[in-house]
């Protein structure tokens, strides 16, 4: 749920930071990416 919420403010902000804050975990982008598609 967490990583939802920052999807929220990162995609309004947009992509760079998200992939900035969350560089460190490819992992979870992938998951962050997939909500973000659905």
């Amino acid at each position: 749920s967490l990583y939802r919420k920052r999807v929220r403010f990162t995609f309004r902000d947009g992509v760079v930071k998200l992939d900035r804050s969350n560089f460190w975990a490819w992992d979870e982008l992938e998951e962050i990416k997939v909500v973000i598609i659905y």
